[in-house]
C-alpha cells in the first residue's frame, strides 16, 4: 500500500468516528453503586450498513433497532472491540461472532435471551459483558472459559441458580446479579472480586466462604431474607460501602467492628435494636441510613460512631433521640422526616457542623430560639408540619440557601429573615398567608425565589 492510499484511509477513519456518541449503559442505580464504563462508537441500523462503509470499525451500535436476528456477517468485522446490541429483541448469537477475536466489549442488555449464549465462551478476551435486562433463567457451565472477565453485568433476569465457573474468572472485579430469584449463593468468588451486587433476591443466609474475598470494598445485599450476618463479615478488610437494607435482621455481630475500611452503610428497614459496643472503634464511617424501620426508638449508642457525616433515620415512628446525638461534632446531615417528632431535638442545637436539616413530615409546632445555633446550615425542610411561628432568631441562619416550610401553619415571617442573605429558595405553599402579607415578604427578600 502506497503512502497517499494509507493517509486516505486514515483521514476517513477519523471522519467515520467523528460522529461517534456516547452509549450509556440503563442502570438500576442503587447508593454507591458505579455504572458499566462508557466507551464511544459508531451508531448503524444493520451489520451490513456497518460493513459497507469499514469492515475495520473498532466499535460499532446497534441498539434500538429492533433487531430479531444478528446477521452472521457480524463474523466479517474482526477489529471490533466494543458492540453494543442492547434494546434489541435478540435471543441468540450466530456461530460467526465467535470470529471477533478482539472484542472487548458487549452489551446485550434489554433483549430477549433466556439461556446465556455459548458463542461467548470462544471470546476469550472479553473483558466486560452486559446481558442485564433479559429473561436470562439458565447460564451453562463455561464462564470459566472467558479468561480475562473483568466485569460481568447479569442483573434483572430470572436465575434461580447461581452461575457456575465465576471462581475461574481470576481478573473479575465487578458482579452484579442483582434482581435474580436466587436463594443462595456460595461466594466462591476470585479474590480480585471488588464489587458484588446481590440485591434483590431471596437469599437467606451468607455463608462463612465470604471471609476469603479480601478485595471487596462494596457489597449489596438489600432487598433479600437474612436474618443474621456471619462473623466472617470482619475479615472484609477493605470494605467501603455495605447495603443490607430491606432484610430482617436483628443485629450485628461483634466482628462488625474490624471493618476498619467501612465508610457507608445502608441498614434501612431492619430490626437491628442495639449495635456491638465497640462500634466506637469504626471511625472512618461517615454514612449511616437507618430509615424506614417503623421502630419507636432508635438502638442506644447509634451516636458512637466516631466520625459520622451523615445519618438517615427517616420514616420511623420516633419522638425522641437517644443521648450521644450532641457528641457527633463531625455531622453535616440530619434527615429526620416522617416521624413523630412534635420539636426539634434540642441536641441538634449542639452541632453546629450541620449543614443540612431534614425534618420533613413530622408533628412540630414551634421552632426553638436555639435555632440561632446552627449558623452553618445551608439547607432546612420543616414542610408537612404544624408550625405557626417562626423566632426572630432565623435572622442568624445567614449561610442558609434553601428554606422550606411548605404545609404549615404559617400567617407571617418574622422582619429578620430579611436578614438571611443568603437565602435562594424560600417555599410557603399551602400555608395561611394573607396577599398582603405575600407583598411583605416578597420586598424583605428580592433576591429569593419564593413560592406561595
Amino acid at each position: 500500500m502506497n503512502k497517499k492510499v494509507y493517509f486516505n484511509i486514515i483521514i476517513l477513519a477519523t471522519l467515520t468516528l467523528s460522529f461517534a456518541y456516547i452509549d450509556v449503559y440503563s442502570q438500576i442505580n442503587r447508593s454507591g453503586r458505579k455504572p458499566l464504563p462508557l466507551s464511544n462508537c459508531s451508531e448503524f441500523s444493520s451489520v451490513n450498513e456497518a460493513l459497507s462503509k469499514s469492515s475495520w470499525l473498532t466499535r460499532i451500535s446497534l441498539a434500538k433497532k429492533n433487531l430479531n436476528i444478528l446477521a452472521p456477517s457480524i463474523g466479517d468485522m474482526q477489529n471490533l472491540e466494543y458492540l453494543d446490541l442492547s434494546y434489541n429483541n435478540l435471543n441468540s448469537l450466530p456461530e460467526e461472532i465467535s470470529n471477533l477475536r478482539k472484542l472487548k466489549e458487549i452489551n446485550l442488555s434489554f433483549n430477549k435471551f433466556q439461556t446465556f449464549p455459548k458463542e461467548l465462551f470462544q471470546l476469550q478476551q472479553l473483558e466486560i459483558i452486559n446481558i442485564s435486562n433479559n429473561n436470562l433463567n439458565n447460564i451453562p457451565n463455561g464462564l470459566y472459559h472467558i479468561s480475562a472477565l473483568r466485569v460481568l453485568d447479569l442483573s434483572v433476569n430470572k436465575l434461580q441458580i447461581e452461575p457456575q465457573g465465576l471462581s475461574g474468572l481470576k481478573y473479575l472485579t465487578d458482579l452484579s446479579i442483582a434482581n435474580n430469584n436466587l436463594r443462595y449463593f456460595s461466594f466462591q468468588l476470585p479474590t480480585s472480586i471488588s464489587t458484588i451486587d446481590l440485591n434483590g433476591n431471596k437469599i437467606s443466609a451468607i455463608p462463612s466462604e465470604i471471609s476469603k474475598l479480601v478485595s471487596v470494598t462494596k457489597l449489596y445485599l438489600g432487598n433479600n431474607q437474612l436474618k443474621a450476618i456471619p462473623n466472617e463479615i470482619g475479615k472484609l478488610s477493605k470494605l467501603d460501602y455495605l447495603d443490607l437494607q430491606n432484610n430482617e435482621i436483628s443485629a450485628l455481630p461483634d466482628e462488625f467492628c474490624s471493618l476498619m475500611t467501612l465508610n457507608n452503610i445502608n441498614l434501612n428497614s431492619n430490626r437491628i435494636v442495639s449495635f456491638p459496643d465497640c462500634i466506637s472503634r469504626m471511625i472512618n464511617v461517615a454514612r449511616l441510613s437507618f430509615a424506614g424501620s417503623k421502630t419507636m426508638r432508635l438502638p442506644d449508642n447509634i451516636f458512637s460512631f466516631p466520625r459520622l457525616e451523615y445519618i438517615d433515620i427517616s420514616s420511623n415512628k420516633l419522638t425522641g433521640i437517644p443521648e450521644g446525638l450532641a457528641n457527633v461534632r463531625t455531622l453535616e446531615s440530619f434527615i429526620a422526616s416522617y416521624n413523630n417528632f412534635d420539636e426539634i431535638p434540642y441536641s441538634i442545637f449542639q452541632l453546629n457542623s450541620l449543614r443540612h436539616i431534614d425534618l420533613t413530615g413530622n408533628r412540630i409546632s414551634r421552632v426553638s430560639s436555639s435555632i440561632r445555633a446552627l449558623y452553618n446550615l445551608n439547607s432546612l425542610y420543616l414542610s408537612g408540619n404544624t408550625i405557626s411561628f417562626l423566632p426572630d432568631e432565623f435572622s442568624y441562619l445567614k449561610n442558609c440557601k434553601i428554606l422550606l416550610l411548605e404545609n404549615n401553619e404559617l400567617r407571617s415571617l418574622p422582619s429578620s429573615v430579611s436578614n438571611m442573605t443568603s437565602l435562594r429558595v424560600l417555599d410557603l405553599k399551602r400555608n395561611p398567608l394573607t396577599e398582603q402579607e405575600k407583598d411583605r415578604i416578597k420586598k424583605m427578600l428580592p433576591r429569593t425565589r419564593l413560592s406561595f
